[in-house]
């Protein structure tokens, strides 16, 4: 789901979302099944957060059966691809932990979106949330969204400048090698100015800092 598997997966900064995300999937787990979306532009860290909330034991222990659902990369799923993909899944999780119903199962379900389109998703959606049991959540990513879908949503924003310092410096600290004084200062000045450079954008943040912690100080 991330697109830094080079590096040990930690979710930087993103409290406020990450509180928010949890309160939303722990509250209510007898009610019907709800959907939450993760909305943002690309490179905001969508998948980042999901997985995040994926691995959270706190989270993890409200619910009977965790499934990823995923489709081909570049493609646009169509409706009946959807359901048929989620149905499989749920199915084969139900199989694996001996529940004889999903409908009887208290699910989490991650789905990947950006292979979804709106119209796809408006038409699946009601079906969807009938192949779970009570208390589950549906927890997708999706780069735009209406106005009237705000109790569903939580939007990922760009970071702030001490969250942009602290995600190089995650990503450097990890890879980076002893560097001449020279790369050191360069560095310095690349960090002091790294969310006006990338725009607070997450994913330009990892890039950038990969790209000097692993390319000679010649090549910059």
């Amino acid at each position: 789901m991330g697109r830094e598997n080079s590096v040990p997966f930690k979710l930087i900064g993103r409290k406020k979302e990450k509180e928010d995300l949890k309160r939303k999937l722990t509250h209510d787990t007898s009610g019907p099944v709800k959907v939450i979306r993760v909305v943002g532009p690309a490179g905001i860290g969508k998948r980042a957060l999901l997985k995040d909330a994926y691995e959270d034991d706190t989270i993890k222990k409200h619910f009977q059966l965790l499934v990823r659902v995923s489709f081909p990369p570049g493609i646009i799923a169509d409706s009946s691809t959807v359901k048929k993909t989620m149905e499989e899944n749920l199915d084969n999780a139900c199989s694996w932990r001996n529940i004889p119903r999903r409908q009887d199962a208290r699910c989490l379900v991650l789905i990947d979106g950006t292979s979804i389109g709106p119209t796809t998703w408006s038409k699946v959606e009601p079906e969807l949330q009938q192949m779970a049991g009570k208390g589950s959540k549906i927890l997708m990513t999706q780069a735009s969204w209406h106005e009237q879908m705000n109790d569903g949503i939580i939007e990922l924003k760009h970071l702030l400048r001490d969250e942009s310092k602290t995600l190089f410096n995650h990503v450097v600290g990890l890879q980076g090698k002893r560097k001449s004084a020279y790369a050191t200062l360069t560095m310095n000045e690349i960090r002091d100015n790294i969310e006006v450079i990338t725009h607070g954008l997450p994913l330009a943040v990892v890039l950038l800092a990969k790209f000097m912690s692993t390319v000679p100080y010649s090549k910059w």
